[in-house]
């Protein structure tokens, strides 16, 4: 915040060459804009968490010989195997609830590829199933 307002203060003391009342309304439309910008850049971060969780819906396999096979649905639901669950997210993170316990995992999610990451460091790497 300290940074935004050094900013507007040297926007502010640059136009001072523009006389006391242009001044005032000068920096009163810079603050506006960058509230603009600001709303904007909170709303993508927002719209983002919302696109992890519709971006994870579908069927996701280990693959190799012992594949492993996730399905996330819509309903917030998990199923492992035969084992079914409830997930939901976080900052970069989905917490997943089977009978068996819970385990936050780091998430890197990209269209075709979920890498799962475990408190300890292990890795679950998967592809979409078709």
């Amino acid at each position: 915040m300290n940074d935004c307002r050094g900013f507007l203060l040297q926007i502010c003391a640059q136009t001072a060459h523009f006389g006391s009342r242009i001044r005032p309304a000068l920096c009163a439309l810079y603050k506006s804009q960058l509230a603009v910008i600001a709303s904007a850049i909170l709303l993508c971060g927002v719209a983002g968490c919302e696109n992890s969780q519709a971006d994870i819906v579908g069927k996701w396999s280990t693959g190799g010989e012992n594949a492993m096979v996730w399905e996330f649905v819509k309903d917030s639901s998990v199923l492992i195997g035969s084992t079914r669950g409830k997930y939901t997210f976080g900052s970069n993170r989905v917490k997943i609830q089977t009978p068996g316990g819970t385990t936050v995992y780091q998430m890197d999610l990209t269209q075709d590829r979920l890498i799962l990451t475990a408190p300890g460091g292990s890795k679950l790497e998967f592809t979409r199933s078709k």
